[in-house]
């Protein structure tokens, strides 16, 4: 697990290396007593670094959602954390003769602010960072700050408190339909700001200006990891193209407002929250088209890289910054490319939609794979951050031209949760499946040409990522109907971007083993039938065995006991969804076992000789491993894998 020293470490790290902001991460995670002490060390140790946070470097920091995560205590602690940390800034800058212009903690942002209705946690959260501040000096017990109480005199406090409370909140879009309509996200937030002028406590539109004189700036942090998980790569490229298109737009609107309050027009910038994989964003040194289609925004993140290959790091911040620098104009989107780029939204994610509801309960189980780096809340957070089922509001086209919620609650198996996107990318890509063909059905030449000339970097990801694509693992897992689905898909989107996909070879063999293994964990892994099972009906069982499935033509084997009813699980061995079964309670964990054994001979017997004969041999001591050997073989294959690949896939 990342500790709080590491944490700590690693900020002041990055701030004195290639990076010149750095996000604080307080979403969906256990917070410690060490954990909170983390904003005030770094805003100090930067200090005597000779760095001054909020002028020389920056720090973003995320707190949670309060629709998400409803505990307001805990939210208010850490709000009062932050606030804690610019009063010791302050201290600590006049003590050292600075005159610093914001504070060193100037920037909240909030995930999942999706839709109108969302703004209000935008709101909430700027309520409760100035009641954090009000409580240092006037709360209950257990709040007050008795260092802060006897360093800042009375008098002095009011000023300092109005100091500490200039903040700007930052909404995290995190969904498409967000924004290909950000504009009219962005002025729903600034009238809602606007309403709250002259109420003591509230947000007001003055937080758009965090320093005296100005500028006044709405930024938006722009997610492209967790938005291509719930609607897949198409549309979020799609997204971003007119979500870029719109800035123009958006100013527009926001300098009306102002106006009208006698407030600085704002200007609006993005900071794009992207990772090195293609899937997440692919902002690596190779992919000179994505540092260009980046560039036109304000600012993108170093996800991973940073930790994997510090060297790629220095060389990617060094050619993001050169193109920054020599930026030109992008082509100008007009009318008739909007619609198309909304129809080609559109249609990316019903195609990412079916392909989700066809791997997603296999590749859930694939977290178990995957050493968690922080420890997250369960009940929400994690859970509930966009990775359960993909929701589109109803004012950005969901139920219209964009999936229906209920629809997708009816579709989606009971209990079934995506990966995060780190495990969801690392997890498609491991057993054969790059994370950005799943929306591959909605890729023609036309779509190719539209995202090449607004996307450039689109291109590069998919010549990257499709060689990746092992149909004989997916094929195991997902079905041969599926896989080969999949392989017609890939050749066509090779013609369409003119790129070469071939596989490559060196994959094959190493990703079918682990293919083998995945099925054997994931039979391992999942309930199997126990004593309780045995007096439940035939019409419970059945139910339980359709929801766990998704498929109503596995409940026949509900018709039998465990140990007599091989004549039926052996005619459902080779069919398309059958790896399914293995998620079910209803087959006893022996059950489980032989079935993976004679799917896996009746795939081997489709495989070329050669591939066939190497995997029999490597598979024929791996099947007699236990639990434990058998997991810790499958993520020894796993780094293998992910090495081989070049380390892009986590």
């Amino acid at each position: 697990m990342v500790d709080a020293r590491q944490e700590y470490e690693e900020t002041i790290k990055d701030l004195l290396g290639p990076c010149n902001e750095v996000l604080l991460d307080y979403e969906g995670r256990q917070i410690s007593p060490e954990w909170l002490d983390v904003p005030e060390k770094v805003v100090l140790a930067l200090l005597r670094h000779g760095l001054v946070p909020g002028d020389d470097c920056h720090l973003l920091f995320r707190v949670p959602n309060p629709w998400l995560e409803q505990d307001e205590e805990k939210i208010e602690k850490i709000l009062a954390v932050v606030a804690r940390a610019n009063f010791l800034f302050l201290l600590a800058a006049r003590r050292l003769g600075l005159e610093p212009s914001q504070n060193a903690v100037y920037e909240l942002t909030v995930p999942q602010i999706n839709s109108r209705a969302d703004i209000g946690a935008l709101m909430k959260i700027g309520t409760l960072y100035r009641q954090a501040i009000d409580h240092l000096f006037h709360g209950p017990p257990d709040r007050v700050d008795a260092f802060l109480l006897a360093r800042i005199p009375e008098p002095e406090r009011a000023g300092l408190a109005a100091r500490v409370a200039q903040v700007r909140l930052v909404p995290l879009v995190e969904n498409v339909g967000a924004l290909a309509h950000l504009p009219d996200l962005l002025e729903s937030f600034y009238a809602m700001l606007e309403r709250n002028r002259g109420v003591p406590g509230l947000p007001s539109g003055s937080s758009f200006v965090t320093r005296d004189g100005g500028p006044a700036i709405v930024r938006v942090f722009v997610a492209m990891s967790d938005t291509a998980e719930q609607s897949g790569k198409i549309a979020t490229d799609a997204a971003y193209a007119l979500m870029t298109a719109g800035r123009d737009s958006a100013e527009r609107r926001l300098a009306e407002h102002a106006r009208r309050a006698g407030e600085l027009a704002p200007r609006v910038t993005f900071l794009v929250g992207a990772g090195r994989a293609g899937f997440r964003g692919g902002f690596d040194p190779a992919h000179d088209g994505v540092i260009a289609q980046f560039a036109r925004a304000d600012g993108v993140t170093l996800q991973g890289i940073r930790a994997d290959a510090p060297a790629d790091a220095d060389q990617l911040a060094a050619q993001y910054r050169q193109a920054c620098v020599a930026l030109q104009q992008g082509p100008l989107v007009n009318a008739a490319e909007r619609k198309s780029l909304g129809r080609l939204l559109e249609t990316g994610v019903t195609a990412h939609t079916a392909t989700l509801l066809a791997i997603a309960p296999l590749v859930a189980p694939f977290g178990g794979l995957v050493p968690q780096t922080r420890v997250r809340i369960r009940a929400t957070g994690s859970v509930n951050y966009g990775r359960s089922i993909p929701e589109y509001p109803e004012e950005w086209g969901g139920g219209a031209t964009l999936p229906d919620n209920r629809d997708l609650r009816d579709a989606w198996p009971e209990g079934v949760t995506l990966p995060r996107a780190i495990v969801f990318n690392l997890g498609c890509t491991t057993l054969g499946l790059p994370a950005a063909m799943s929306d591959l059905a909605a890729l023609d030449k036309r779509a190719a040409v539209l995202l090449g000339r607004h996307v450039p970097g689109y291109r590069e990801i998919l010549a990257s990522e499709l060689p990746s694509f092992v149909r004989e693992s997916v094929a195991l897992v997902f079905g041969r109907r599926f896989a080969e689905t999949m392989a017609r898909r890939c050749l066509r989107a090779a013609a369409a971007i003119w790129a070469d996909v071939r596989v490559h070879e060196e994959l094959v063999l190493p990703t079918s083993l682990f293919a083998m293994l995945y099925l054997r964990y994931v039979a391992e892994d999942a309930d199997s039938w126990d004593e309780t099972k045995e007096h439940e009906s035939l019409a419970t069982r059945e139910s339980e065995l359709i929801r766990d499935t998704s498929n109503g033509s596995f409940s026949a084997i509900c018709a039998e006991r465990p140990g007599e009813r091989w004549a039926v699980l052996q005619t459902l061995v080779d069919a398309d969804e059958a790896a399914r079964l293995l998620l079910a309670r209803e087959l006893t964990i022996e059950e489980k076992r032989e079935f993976v054994d004679l799917r896996i001979e009746g795939w081997l017997r489709a495989l070329p000789d050669t591939l066939s004969r190497e995997l029999r041999r490597a598979w024929a001591p791996l099947r007699e491993l236990d639990k434990d050997a058998l997991t810790l073989r499958a993520i020894e294959q796993m780094i293998m894998l992910e090495q081989l690949r070049g380390s892009r896939g986590a």
